[in-house]
């Protein structure tokens, strides 16, 4: 995994937040927040390379529903969804693409539309959906538009709604743009006063326990953003679940190439460790009950899985 950690940051928070970050200017900004993490004592946070060959994605719906963190969550969305993603570039996203003139799609014969002039300046239309082509890879939908004589839209004429409303009922769904995914950062509430933390049941049934943090027990990590480990099966070892605004994943970077790191024993520290080294954290209780790691592998859906919620 090409993941760098340029940057860690360990604070004391006296007034029981957690934190958000984002990067300006190359450097790592952090904004305390209410956390559902009340008793969180401290933050780390840290800035993340962006995974090579990966772009953003962003829901078709444009301005009714972008995820912006920086103002605490989803702006005139459903809960439960994330609808600006960066996303490695060999997922399957839905296609729709912009002309900077008004034009005839060479392929889908499709009238490219210029549906809102005032927040957009190009023409946009819908390609996959019901209308009969097959969500792509980046590559496959970037040829599409080309071939189509547009290109794909960049994520800021998404955002700006270029193609809300241009049919094939997309606008619930992912779909690829032009934007190469940029660096991030991300942050991890502990509570290292706290002598213990909850376990959660690894298959989200809800049910959950407190351990003290010298216990070993087994270990899933979460990600706020697409990862691009992969497990010993080829399959890209963080995924994302359902509704869920995370990837999860059990089979962790091995020390030793082509191993499988099942982590079934680790000290709540030791835990925090193999997520970090992973370029991840440690799940919330509320992650895992909601199945954001199900099987994601090692065997451990029947398993307590370490959380970083205080017990």
């Amino acid at each position: 995994m090409k993941t760098a950690l340029l940057l860690a940051l360990l604070a004391s928070m006296a007034d029981a937040k957690c934190s958000t970050c984002e990067l300006v200017d190359d450097v790592l900004k952090v904004t305390h927040k209410a956390s559902q993490l009340p008793d969180a004592d401290t933050h780390r946070c840290w800035n993340q390379a962006a995974e090579l060959d990966s772009h953003y994605t962003v829901k078709g719906q444009g301005s009714d529903g972008i995820h912006d963190e920086r103002h605490g969550g989803l702006l005139g969305a459903a809960p439960g969804f994330l609808d600006e993603r960066a996303e490695l570039d060999s997922e399957l996203r839905e296609i729709r693409c912009c002309s900077d003139t008004g034009i005839v799609g060479i392929v889908s014969s499709k009238t490219y539309q210029h549906r809102y002039p005032d927040s957009c300046s190009v023409w946009g239309a819908s390609i996959s959906g019901t209308c009969g082509v097959a969500p792509a890879t980046y590559t496959a939908a970037k040829q599409y538009c080309e071939d189509d004589g547009a290109r794909l839209c960049t994520r800021e004429e998404m955002r700006n709604d270029c193609t809300k409303y241009t049919g094939c009922d997309l606008d619930a769904s992912q779909i690829w743009t032009s934007s190469p995914a940029e660096d991030h950062c991300m942050c991890q509430c502990m509570n290292h006063d706290s002598g213990s933390h909850l376990l959660a049941k690894g298959s989200g049934s809800g049910e959950t326990e407190a351990a003290a943090n010298t216990d070993s027990h087994k270990v899933r990590c979460c990600s706020d953003y697409a990862l691009a480990g992969r497990n010993a099966a080829g399959w890209l070892a963080y995924r994302q679940k359902g509704d869920c605004s995370v990837w999860g994943a059990s089979e962790l970077q091995p020390s030793i190439p082509e191993a499988v790191n099942c982590v079934s024993a680790a000290t709540y520290s030791e835990a925090e460790a193999h997520c970090l080294a992973d370029g991840a954290r440690l799940c919330t209780a509320e992650e895992v009950n909601n199945g954001c790691t199900l099987e994601t592998g090692c065997n451990f859906d029947g398993s307590m899985i370490w959380t970083m919620t205080p017990a």
